[in-house]
């Protein structure tokens, strides 16, 4: 997930217009330093298996990546809270909540151009 929140601001700052999202549909630099702040103190006290996955090539599949992996991460959300990581639960909320909310823009985006594509009549 570090290296997925690293590629993504890499990303962002770097790459080309053509192969981002819209402005309004990137992470915030500040957010995925918080994140990998956080993540980086869990790292040595918690269980890690390790991904035998590459980090994906498009933006589009990093950010899906990015997303499944924050979710998995929230579902030991009680036992990281219990732990004492609540600076880390609270990132991965706002993580989560930005995330979704992008998500649910792309689909709507999605949705919208296809529905202004013409019909092509059928014979």
């Amino acid at each position: 997930m570090i290296r997925c929140a690293r590629t993504i601001a890499f990303l962002q700052q770097f790459v080309p217009e053509r192969y981002l999202p819209p402005h309004e549909d990137r992470v915030p630099p500040a957010l995925l330093k918080r994140l990998i702040y956080e993540l980086k103190k869990l790292i040595p006290r918690w269980k890690w298996t390790s991904s035998a996955r590459v980090v994906p090539l498009s933006p589009a599949k990093l950010g899906d990546e990015f997303f499944y992996a924050i979710t998995a991460l929230r579902l030991s959300r009680m036992e990281l809270w219990r732990a004492g990581y609540a600076d880390c639960v609270a990132v991965l909320d706002d993580t989560y909540s930005l995330l979704f909310s992008i998500g649910i823009r792309a689909r709507e985006r999605k949705h919208r151009s296809k529905s202004q594509q013409p019909e092509v009549p059928t014979q």
